[in-house]
């Protein structure tokens, strides 16, 4: 089961695209056990939404757990991850 829209997602996976490898191992994994993932590279585009980051706020206050996946700190602490993970911790 994928996700339709932002809402009711289980898991919020947050990554480098030089990681998108290894995070699709874990989606493709996530969703056949039935979760409800949210990956930018795949829920962007069923969500039809031009307003990307918002439609990625609304999936990190929404989520209800967050893996990060990273092959190197350096990854991890990169902008966009750095600010995916921070806001998930505030929330």
């Amino acid at each position: 089961m994928t996700m339709n829209t932002p809402t009711g997602i289980d898991v919020f996976l947050s990554r480098k695209s030089q990681d998108a490898a290894l995070a699709k191992q874990l989606y493709d994994f996530l969703t056949a056990k039935g979760l409800r993932v949210f990956d930018s590279a795949y829920s962007l585009p069923e969500l039809g939404n031009a307003d990307y980051q918002q439609a990625i706020d609304h999936a990190l206050e929404t989520c209800t757990h967050m893996i990060v996946v990273g092959s190197s700190a350096e990854y991890i602490c990169s902008s966009w991850v750095d600010a995916e993970w921070r806001l998930f911790i505030n929330e």
